[in-house]
């Protein structure tokens, strides 16, 4: 699938949207596709680097729907099952979490990221991880304006980590990452998936979960142990308002 490019009808089940949204979006040059023989097609890449892009802008209904759409699609076996309500912290472990990042700079940020995950012994190539991380920065910044980024490599890979994670820091003083609104940014996640399908499941809930009140949580709590107990409390509310 990865290679191959998308009916209209083919992304809007991907996305879990409206084909006619699907098909308004195409219409007015805002989606990744082109003409072909006078039918529209969506190259699978491109719209995932677009939904990656795009996602935080995307209402809260939108999506719920791309969450939903991409956990029935059940390509990675080691999906929390669904029904269990809390998803993130079987991601977001403790030992993943760090109050006070020692960084300074957008790549001291991500290597301090990419150490974190050392935590677990469950990283496999931390060179390739970095790398790949570097050149998604490069492409566009996963700083937002509410003064978090959600870091991620260009593509999740199987090569990276034997089990998918997020970890989670914070810096004492805001870095220069990016932002579109070129304020500081003091919050970080790190996004690590094996599979397309996890990792938009996880980019989404995350979205999801960072509301303008649970950011200022996260960056107002003590310590990693308070933090962890928010992202408990936090994902099962999301959990029973819908969306696994």
């Amino acid at each position: 699938m990865p290679h191959r490019n998308l009916s209209l009808k083919e992304c809007a089940r991907y996305l879990g949207w409206n084909i006619r949204e699907v098909e308004k979006l195409a219409q007015r040059g805002e989606l990744p596709a082109d003409k072909v023989r006078g039918e529209w097609r969506v190259n699978h890449i491109r719209l995932i680097e677009w939904v990656q892009q795009h996602l935080p802008s995307f209402d809260p209904e939108r999506i719920r729907q791309i969450e939903q759409a991409a956990e029935a699609r059940g390509e990675a076996e080691d999906m929390p099952a669904a029904g269990e309500g809390v998803y993130l912290t079987h991601l977001i472990r403790p030992e993943l979490i760090e109050a006070d990042l020692p960084a300074k700079t957008r790549r001291s940020v991500l290597e301090e990221l990419v150490n974190l995950l050392e935590r677990t012994d469950l990283l496999l190539d931390r060179r390739a991880l970095l790398d790949s991380l570097l050149q998604r920065e490069e492409l566009c910044s996963t700083a937002l304006p509410q003064g978090f980024a959600l870091c991620h490599p260009r593509q999740p890979s199987p090569h990276f980590v034997e089990e998918p994670l997020v970890a989670l820091a914070r810096v004492s003083r805001g870095i220069a990452f990016g932002s579109p609104d070129g304020r500081l940014t003091r919050l970080f996640f790190l996004i690590c998936c094996r599979d397309e399908s996890h990792h938009l499941h996880t980019l989404a809930r995350l979205v999801r979960f960072l509301d303008p009140e649970s950011v200022q949580m996260l960056l107002s709590l003590p310590d990693a142990a308070a933090i962890h107990g928010f992202v408990q409390e936090r994902d099962a509310l999301l959990g029973q308002a819908g969306g696994t």
